[in-house]
């Protein structure tokens, strides 16, 4: 189990990698905001609640939803 809850971290990391390399370079294209944001999702469903990592995805995901 201790396993299983260090990769489900690593995977939310490399989620919340991916959904700001998509904001970056697709800043105007709604497919990839989209995608990262769906990448969020992801990230945010694989932790607690009260994580530090949680607080980076919600600000990360308010900051594409207002370039919208």
């Amino acid at each position: 189990m201790d396993k299983a809850v260090e990769f489900s971290a690593e995977s939310a990391l490399a989620l919340l990698d991916r959904a700001r390399l998509y904001w970056i370079s697709g800043r105007g294209n709604e497919a990839a905001l989209h995608t990262a944001l769906d990448d969020l999702s992801r990230a945010r469903a694989m932790l607690p609640w009260d994580t530090p990592l949680s607080r980076s995805i919600s600000n990360l995901e308010k900051t594409i939803k207002e370039g919208m």
